[in-house]
């Protein structure tokens, strides 16, 4: 195992715990699927962790994708993180400015109008109510 974290038993222990927590309700974890991806404020890291469980590896990637977004080691997904926190202020601003009484939207539809909004910002990237200056 790597030492360039600071305790990679933790980890490892952690996997273990995991596992066996899973196993006890008929579950397990998915040795293909299951990727770690570490992000430290150094920007360039090497880690190697080897750590191996039901006779396969815990790949340690440099990125991966989750919920739309590409997650790396090199954080270049800062800038989108705080794109889509303006763009969320921005949208909580509007979702206020709908749901008031002369409006006659309910607050549930107006959050789940933003979400729908939201989400394809994550996905796809681009477009939003940019018409309405958001």
């Amino acid at each position: 195992m790597d030492n360039n974290i600071g305790n990679i038993n933790v980890i490892f222990k952690a996997f273990t715990q995991l596992n066996a927590r899973l196993e006890s309700m008929g579950l397990g974890i998915a040795i293909p699927k299951t990727q770690l991806c570490f992000f430290h404020k150094k920007q360039e890291m090497d880690i190697s962790l080897g750590i191996t469980l039901l006779s396969g590896d815990i790949l340690s990637k440099s990125q991966m994708r989750y919920q739309g977004i590409t997650l790396d080691l090199g954080l270049r997904w800062r800038p989108r993180i705080v794109f889509i926190r303006i763009k969320t202020f921005k949208f909580v601003s509007i979702l206020k400015w709908l749901t008031e009484k002369n409006w006659k939207i309910s607050s549930l539809d107006g959050i789940n109008f933003i979400n729908a909004i939201l989400r394809a910002q994550i996905l796809l990237g681009g477009g939003g109510l940019s018409g309405l200056g958001a």
